[in-house]
């Protein structure tokens, strides 16, 4: 069979127009993200009327617990984890989340306008925060019109608003699905997450005797991938553009830089980059007591994540042109933290930063910020060059229990 589509990928494109894509292109859906019966929907592969796609899929299904599922004996959560293969490329994964309502449920009689009413039949009830209310009359909505069945984002929302209320679920849905398939990935032997690392000048000499402190650099939007190819893509912007021309930073620049590649299409995980952190620090000559962590617009979110989920590990922050949960502020309190922002950013409002400034303020915390007068949404660029960031850093040291 597989030389047979070779064959075919080397006549048909020129007679009839088709043509070939590579896999990381290529998307996969489930026949029903949300589902009422014992049998786990079929997983898809989603591929263009005019293109060839020479991959096939595994798919491999999973419980709310983490344990392989091959049908689904309780409502909740449960995942799918879809192997792409190609004869020719590198496997790629997919990550879909599903879920079981309790009972079967009528998509044809939800109403249009509900206010955090929920039917009883898809097993969130009462329990849901009544900081998701936004979230439910403005994106669950609009999910519901579109494509209800086959909407894997509705699936997480109701997957979290499900399980067991906790800190986590009450702020963040998402964060309690990046937690489930953070441990999905590790469980199947899933890597951590591609990253490149600069070393300070005197690493090679000085590397038996010495601790170096580390600045775990947080990309945005545009320069995610697929950590092969696209990998290079993390020093386009910021931090990482300067370490790749070696322009306007000090010197003596004594900062080992991890550059992590954020998957297309998602955002950050705390948790992978927790486990990435736990992977570099087990490898590398590291001052735990001196990691500090930065990044820009996806990725300053990205910061605002990490350091709330895990505040134990960071001496200082300096999220750029990012916005955070001012809800969870108070787990921030002992972290110093710088923060950058554009005074005139279309793309994440000025109004993120203020919020999180505000929050952090009232809680006394450790706040300093930047706000860029003139500045769209590249702030990163002033940011980065500012000499005292650098300094600021150095002047933090967590103090170890």
């Amino acid at each position: 069979m597989r030389t047979l589509i070779l064959m075919l990928l080397c006549c048909i494109p020129a007679c009839t127009g088709l043509h070939t894509v590579e896999i990381s292109q290529l998307r996969v859906r489930a026949e029903s993200s949300i589902f009422s019966g014992t049998a786990l929907p079929r997983i898809l592969l989603e591929v263009a009327s005019d293109t060839i796609a020479p991959a096939r899929i595994e798919t491999q299904y999973f419980d709310s617990r983490g344990n392989v599922a091959t049908e689904a004996l309780l409502p909740g959560r449960y995942g799918a984890v879809v192997k792409i293969s190609s004869p020719r490329e590198r496997p790629i994964y997919r990550y879909l989340t599903l879920y079981k309502t309790p009972t079967p449920f009528d998509w044809n009689g939800v109403p249009v306008h509900f206010h955090m009413e929920l039917p009883a039949s898809l097993g969130a009830g009462p329990h849901i925060p009544l900081n998701q209310q936004q979230i439910a009359d403005d994106t669950l909505k609009d999910i519901l019109r579109q494509s209800a069945e086959s909407s894997s984002q509705l699936a997480t929302m109701l997957a979290g608003w499900s399980e067991e209320q906790s800190d986590l679920a009450a702020t963040n849905f998402q964060l309690r699905d990046q937690k489930y398939w953070a441990k999905i990935k590790q469980k199947i032997g899933v890597g951590n997450l591609p990253c490149l690392i600069h070393f300070p000048s005197d690493y090679e000499a000085t590397k038996k005797i010495k601790r170096f402190p580390v600045i775990l650099f947080l990309h945005g939007s545009g320069e995610a991938g697929d950590g092969f190819d696209e990998l290079p893509r993390v020093q386009s912007n910021g931090l990482g553009k300067m370490l790749a021309t070696g322009n306007e930073l000090p010197k003596d620049f004594p900062f080992s830089v991890l550059m992590p590649q954020c998957p297309p299409n998602e955002p950050w995980s705390p948790y992978e980059l927790n486990r990435l952190l736990d992977d570099v620090v087990q490898k590398y000559p590291v001052d735990t007591r001196r990691i500090y962590l930065t990044g820009l617009s996806l990725g300053g979110y990205g910061v605002w994540d990490l350091a709330t989920e895990f505040p134990e590990r960071f001496a200082a922050i300096a999220p750029v042109c990012g916005g955070g949960d001012p809800a969870r502020a108070n787990r921030l309190k002992d972290i110093p933290i710088w923060i950058f922002h554009g005074e005139d950013d279309p793309t994440v409002p000025v109004s993120e930063a203020q919020t999180m400034i505000a929050a952090m303020a009232g809680i006394g915390g450790n706040i300093r910020s930047t706000i860029y007068p003139k500045t769209s949404h590249d702030s990163w660029t002033k940011a980065y060059r500012e000499k005292d960031l650098y300094d600021w850093f150095l002047q933090q040291v967590k103090r170890l229990e």
